[in-house]
């Protein structure tokens, strides 16, 4: 299966996500005294990882030319965010993501979660988006079947609809595995002209946004009292020393110190994206876990400079080092011993 990003998306993979932010600022216990970005940060979280639940499911049980985008903001009379969109040869399948544990209650129109009534109506919610889709694409000479989808992927998730819900296809995560097969045997069974990338690509193009235009900034002070000083790559702990050019920490994790301090550098890339590399920033951020010096030999190594000598500053590469290892030359592994 193909993934594929819009050209939108591209442009904005240069900067990190909000969750990426989030989980940076949470492993440095930034987010300990801001009640609304840890919810922040646990909401996306949770969705983050039911999405790539469905993905998983997609990969396995559907169909290895198949094609899907994932996370597609929109403005088409209002803002909206497409989960997934599935491309098919047969049609779109635009699946909206629920991450939900426990009992979920759709009765007289009111949606409740154990009980208590919860913000968004994830039915409604879903129910919006293939019409609206379906709007942008009326006006193509062939325009493809679009499907809505509501997925409730939690595995400790119980659904009870007392209404009745049109327009979309409810499902709960054992029923997934065949609705992907159904999906399958309908494009097989199709008979019309298949869908094209290119084409559903340039119907979303005049609309697409990239994310939503009332996102919050994380405020600064999220960032004035993070722990400082290199983590363990495996377990979170500052509890690390280095000897024999490996950074150790207490649980058994062993990394090599040049991949420490580069991971740290782009963490700290990360949470100050909005800003270049100096060395005074981040001899800072390192607390003494190496000299200035070796930041500085480290920056002109690995970084592009810009600016003079004096007031040198170093290209912020914004992402994780997973996401850029490749710009690196690391030669050794990372290894986990047992005591």
């Amino acid at each position: 299966m193909e993934k594929i990003e819009t050209a939108v998306q591209k442009a904005f993979d240069k900067y990190p996500t909000r969750l990426e932010v989030l989980r940076e600022l949470l492993k440095r216990e930034g987010l300990e005294q801001d009640k609304n970005l840890r919810e922040d940060y646990l909401r996306l979280e949770k969705g983050a990882e039911g999405e790539q639940d469905l993905v998983n499911y997609l990969e396995k049980y559907g169909e290895a030319h198949w094609v899907i985008l994932r996370n597609v903001w929109l403005d088409f009379y209002g803002e909206f965010e497409i989960d997934l969109l599935l491309i098919t040869r047969g049609g779109l399948y635009s699946f909206e993501v629920k991450n939900y544990s426990g009992n979920l209650e759709l009765i007289d129109s009111q949606c409740r979660m154990n009980g208590h009534s919860i913000g968004q109506n994830p039915f409604s919610q879903a129910q919006k988006v293939p019409v609206q889709l379906k709007e942008m694409f009326k006006h193509q000479s062939r325009h493809p079947e679009i499907q809505g989808v509501l997925v409730f992927i939690g595995e400790n998730n119980h659904v009870t609809i007392q209404d009745q819900v049109s327009g979309i296809q409810v499902l709960c995560r054992n029923e997934l595995m065949h609705y992907i097969w159904q999906i399958a045997r309908q494009e097989r069974n199709y008979l019309g002209y298949p869908v094209e990338v290119d084409t559903v690509l340039a119907a979303l193009r005049s609309y697409e946004i990239g994310k939503p235009s009332k996102e919050k900034e994380i405020p600064q002070t999220a960032k004035e009292y993070l722990r400082k000083g290199v983590c363990c790559c495996y377990c979170g702990s500052f509890d690390v020393k280095a000897k024999n050019g490996y950074v150790i920490c207490s649980c058994g994790m062993h990394e090599p110190k040049t991949e420490a301090i580069l991971r740290t550098i782009c963490e700290y890339g990360i949470i100050y994206h909005e800003k270049n590399l100096t060395t005074t920033g981040l001899t800072d951020f390192f607390d003494g876990f190496i000299t200035r010096k070796t930041i500085s030999r480290y920056l002109n190594k690995y970084f592009e400079r810009v600016g003079s000598y004096k007031g040198a500053e170093y290209l912020n590469k914004k992402k994780s080092i997973a996401d850029v290892c490749q710009n690196f030359d690391l030669k050794e592994s990372k290894y986990l011993k047992i005591r």
